[in-house]
């Protein structure tokens, strides 16, 4: 009886401390951080890279269980296979822009640098 008066009890403080919120402070501290992390043309790699990711995912889930109903039910797989071309639509659309802003991402330090190489070479 104690055992399940423990098991109980352990289960209530368990309960009890993750309904505690997270302070407001630390949510603002991560929230910038992370906004300083990925700064402009990286945000946009990283948010459009992982919806590209996603949505490549689905396409493939789709793909694979259009494969498997494919000549078993009425549609053959054919819904399937539609959803899996919205996804893979909308992928190349996705990494496409994050291919872009990743590129102006390295190319952003690279500007001064190759503005003082044009610079010097008219120098000369």
């Amino acid at each position: 009886m104690k055992k399940i008066i423990s098991v109980v009890g352990l289960g209530i403080v368990l309960a009890a401390g993750g309904c505690a919120q997270v302070p407001s402070g630390a949510v603002q501290e991560l929230e910038n951080s992370i906004s300083q992390t990925e700064g402009g043309n990286f945000g946009i790699f990283t948010t459009q890279g992982h919806m590209c990711g996603d949505n490549v995912f689905h396409a493939k889930l789709h793909l694979s269980e259009g494969q498997r109903v494919s000549g078993k039910f009425m549609n053959s797989g054919q819904t399937e296979i539609n959803e899996g071309m919205v996804h893979a639509g909308d992928a190349a659309g996705q990494c496409s822009t994050a291919e872009q802003a990743l590129s102006a991402h390295i190319d952003e330090p690279l500007a001064p640098l190759e503005n003082r190489v044009k610079r010097l070479e008219g120098v000369h």
